[in-house]
């Protein structure tokens, strides 16, 4: 038995969030929600991290959601003189 291997051999939606928790990947550092990369209308993504709390005065503190890292593309282009970075969200509509 292999104690890193996780398999799913079927969706069902009704589990959906308790799936992203158990495959939530992170380096002590942040962690990132295991949400469909593509998507998905329930879907929950978050970024976590180290350290960073909500103060809650109703309740606990928790960790706080950083924004969702994976919706964000880079293009580069070389120009004159150097090279031009663009990082835009993917909703936004951007084109170059």
């Amino acid at each position: 038995m292999n104690s890193w291997y996780i398999e799913e051999s079927e969706f069902d939606p009704k589990k959906l969030h308790s799936r992203e928790t158990v495959y939530t990947i992170g380096n002590g550092y942040f962690g990132t929600r295991g949400t469909f990369e593509e998507g998905y209308p329930e879907a929950t993504p978050g970024t976590l991290l180290h350290g960073v709390f909500d103060n809650i005065p109703i309740g606990k503190e928790e960790l706080a959601n950083a924004p969702d890292w994976l919706t964000i593309n880079c293009v580069c282009r070389s120009g004159l003189p150097g090279i031009m970075m663009v990082c835009v969200p993917v909703q936004s509509g951007f084109t170059m």
